[in-house]
């Protein structure tokens, strides 16, 4: 066992510090304090970073337990996707071939039950799913689901194109004329309108106003079923990159293959839960309510990300999913080894029960209200809007101050220097 270090400190807290030096030196600890700050208690490292020896305390785990966790979570998710993804696939076949009122339905259920899990994978922004400028990135996530960058009017045109029956369609064209987007405005929007402007082609030129409504659901139909294809072939490579079986990517974050380190690997994990910083406080309630890019209103509620299916709300609900199961644990009653137990580990099990604890309770916020269009509780409800966005923000907080300084990561470099 190493002795630990102890740096000076006044006499008054001598005792103090000799009652917690004797409980550190029992469960082989060892305090540090480099900072000169308010020290803790710090599970002893290997000379490669990672704790000596194995767990001895309920609840512990090292770096290499979390993130082989985290692989084979990460399997399991992208696997259910990939069945969700397929059969969504084959709704919009169903409709495409015959679009009528019943198919379009089945196909909006199918995309609710795609989307369900594709939300809780958008906390998983690691591995091929990450961007390219990051390890092993393919970007795969922006071709599944580009938002928040959106663009009707680019799906509008081209409906009036056809451009979708290119078969190189999807590889020509942007990522916001494709995916979980475009579908959702192709499967959800009934209206008659379009949101381009007079001076656009398709309106200038009477060719938006020239679609009857039967042949405005054809086309849709058959788009839909295009960029479905595409989701679904985007799900099968990505499923295929975390299943043991073929891709394995769960064993480069413990192998140090494209990580140089497994600290490396677990801040690409860290990284990943930042969406929760960035897009869900941010963007999905922060701009809705007006506090970030006002649109001259006291509350926005056309900036929410769902408008169409009339299930934002819904997908924070699943976004918070996804975090949980990557900080408690990620079996269905979230068992398992998660974050939290990396910070037990490390000595901050108070930092643990904190954060799991205002996980929960986002989560038990939201619960009542999934079926209520965010749009809807903005203007009906909105203290629970609030209050949402206020819990989130608190764990935000505990995020990009406590647990990266606990766990030596370093924030997206997006998130630095945020102090909102």
């Amino acid at each position: 066992m190493n002795l630990l270090r102890y740096r000076h400190r006044p006499v008054g807290t001598f005792l103090v510090f000799a009652a917690a030096i004797t409980i550190g030196l029992a469960v082989g600890c060892e305090y540090t304090n480099s900072s000169g700050g308010p020290g803790r208690f710090q599970a002893r490292q290997a000379p490669d970073g990672g704790p000596l020896g194995n767990s001895t305390l309920a609840g512990e785990a090292t770096r290499s337990q979390f993130l082989t966790a985290v692989g084979s979570c990460t399997a399991a998710r992208t696997a259910e996707f990939e069945v969700r993804a397929a059969a969504l696939a084959a709704a919009t076949e169903v409709f495409a071939t015959t679009p009528d009122e019943p198919n379009r339905q089945a196909a909006t259920a199918a995309w609710l039950a795609a989307s369900d899990v594709w939300q809780e994978l958008e906390v998983f922004r690691f591995g091929p799913a990450a961007a390219p400028d990051k390890p092993a990135g393919k970007d795969l996530r922006e071709y599944v689901s580009s938002w928040p960058l959106v663009s009707r009017c680019l799906v509008e045109q081209t409906l009036v194109s056809r451009a979708y029956e290119d078969s190189a369609f999807l590889q020509k064209n942007l990522v916001n004329a494709q995916g979980l987007i475009a579908a959702e405005y192709l499967l959800f929007y009934t209206g008659a309108d379009n949101a381009c402007g007079a001076a656009s082609a398709i309106n200038s030129t009477g060719t938006w106003a020239a679609l009857d409504p039967r042949e405005r659901m054809t086309r849709q139909a058959s788009y839909s079923r295009v960029v479905a294809g595409g989701v679904s072939l985007r799900a099968q490579e990505l499923a295929a990159a975390w299943d043991p079986a073929r891709g394995n990517f769960g064993a480069e974050l413990v192998g140090r293959g494209v990580y140089s380190s497994e600290q490396a690997a677990l801040n690409a994990v860290s990284d990943g839960l930042f969406y929760v910083e960035r897009y869900v406080k941010d963007l999905k309630l922060g701009k809705p309510l007006g506090l970030y890019e006002p649109c001259g209103q006291a509350i926005c509620p056309e900036s929410v990300e769902s408008k169409y299916a009339q299930a934002s709300t819904r997908h924070i609900k699943n976004n918070l999913v996804g975090f949980k199961r990557l900080v408690v644990g990620c079996n269905d009653d979230f068992g398992g080894t998660g974050l939290d137990d990396v910070l037990t580990g490390l000595g901050a099990d108070d930092l643990a029960m904190r954060l799991t604890a205002l996980v929960n309770e986002t989560l038990t916020t939201i619960e009542p209200w999934v079926s209520t269009p965010l749009e809807r509780l903005l203007t009906d409800n909105l203290p629970v809007v609030t209050q949402l966005h206020s819990i989130t923000k608190r764990v935000t907080d505990l995020l990009k101050t406590e647990v990266v300084t606990v766990l030596d990561v370093e924030p997206p470099k997006e998130i630095q220097g945020d102090n909102d």
